[in-house]
């Protein structure tokens, strides 16, 4: 059976700077979730929104939050070039 066209409404994205940031706050995603980050890449996602005929997702930043009460230091570690 061919599957239908469809659209995820809760994917999770695991970028190059989400990671980067954990490991600049010490974060363990182990210790704060009780299961490892996956590995993640853009192109595997977008492979696998082909394979599964997804025509559009809403992505979403994974846990564990990088947000430790500054915003503004979330905003620099989250990449959001400039916060006021």
């Amino acid at each position: 059976m061919a599957l239908a066209a469809s659209i995820d409404v809760h994917s999770h994205a695991l970028p190059a700077s989400y990671l980067a940031a954990l490991a600049e706050l010490g974060i363990d995603p182990v210790a704060e979730d009780g299961f490892p980050t996956p590995a993640w890449s853009e192109e595997g996602h977008l492979a696998f929104m082909d394979k599964t005929k997804q025509e559009f997702c809403v992505l979403s930043i994974s846990t564990p939050h990088i947000n430790r009460g500054s915003n503004k230091q979330a905003a620099r570690l989250y990449g959001i070039p400039s916060m006021r």
